[in-house]
């Protein structure tokens, strides 16, 4: 298997800890050219939006983090990485859902600043305060 990632994406993090919890033998690979509108080849012929994760397992190109997880599940069902009730399993789909979107918003909001340094200063902390009180919100 190999799995096109990019160290950063949270999305591509999700699918290794399930491939690493199921055991299975996996390589990751950051596409070239990602994130330019220029990337070619394999990657691009396996995710028709230049995105990562994007997942080949023999013929099978899978992208988007949910339905890789999803084609994981499907194809290697043990251990489980979702409950039997289906109350618990719809409890961890929408735990998922939330990490995607609400938690990845936060979480983008907070690497623009540490890493690419998009705000510094009083801003910045005004950034990080209000990141935090969404975190604690989203927890709660």
């Amino acid at each position: 298997m190999l799995l096109y990632e990019h160290p950063l994406s949270s999305y591509a993090q999700k699918v290794k800890i399930a491939l690493r919890e199921k055991g299975l033998d996996f390589r990751v690979e950051t596409p070239d050219a990602l994130g330019t509108g220029t990337a070619g080849g394999a990657f691009a012929a396996a995710s028709p939006r230049n995105e990562v994760p994007t997942l080949i397992d023999g013929e099978a190109r899978i992208f988007d983090s949910t339905i890789i997880l999803e084609y994981i599940e499907d194809k290697y069902p043990s251990p489980a990485l979702l409950p039997r009730d289906p109350a618990a399993r719809a409890k961890a789909r929408m735990i998922e859902d939330l990490c995607d979107t609400l938690y990845e918003a936060v979480n983008w909001g907070l690497s623009e600043i540490r890493w690419f340094r998009r705000a510094e200063g009083e801003r910045a902390e005004t950034m990080k305060a209000t990141a935090a009180r969404q975190t604690a919100e989203l927890q709660a």
